[in-house]
């Protein structure tokens, strides 16, 4: 395993970040928001506290964000088993399973098997030619890995998880 990390350096491409594809709009609920595509509003939050201000009220339902025609930036719905397309009280009930595991000291345990995934794929990239794809040998290994070792799924089942994960059936 490679002990040195490798520095990378985006700062210099310009142009790197995409036009924003919202328009500011009027605060609500002293909350900022914006207007998507679409024509929806949507909140814009940023801070921290204004997540945690939204996530915990009742009143602030994700269910219309997940349909055919809602305000989204997705280009797609999402699977409604996602945890964080789930309204009150499914939410509640599904985070108190997983809260553990997503706490400071629950992702505290996983360092671990998070550089050790990290370090195996960034060698095994290192070992490929020039222009190898990153997300393909690193980047799409490292989740999956990570979340056999958060679900007490073996790693070498890993391959059977995978696809599951990217569908949305994996891990909720």
């Amino acid at each position: 395993m490679s002990t040195t990390t490798p520095t990378v350096c985006v700062t210099h491409i310009p142009h790197l970040d995409a036009p924003p594809a919202y328009r500011p709009a009027r605060a609500a609920n002293g909350l900022p928001r914006i207007e998507l595509p679409s024509g929806h509003l949507a909140y814009h939050l940023t801070r921290y506290e204004h997540v945690q201000q939204l996530l915990l009220d009742d009143r602030a339902i994700r269910s219309p964000c997940n349909e055919e025609g809602g305000a989204s930036f997705l280009p797609t719905v999402t699977p409604a088993q996602m945890l964080f397309n789930k309204d009150v009280p499914d939410h509640g009930r599904l985070r108190k399973v997983i809260a553990r595991d997503f706490s400071p000291a629950g992702v505290a345990r996983l360092r671990e098997q998070v550089l050790q995934a990290t370090h195996e794929r960034l060698d095994a990239f290192e070992r490929q030619a020039p222009g190898a794809d990153l997300f393909a040998l690193v980047l799409d290994h490292i989740p999956a890995t990570v979340d056999c070792h958060l679900l007490g799924i073996p790693l070498a089942d890993r391959g059977e998880y995978r696809p599951l994960s990217h569908t949305g059936a994996g891990g909720q």
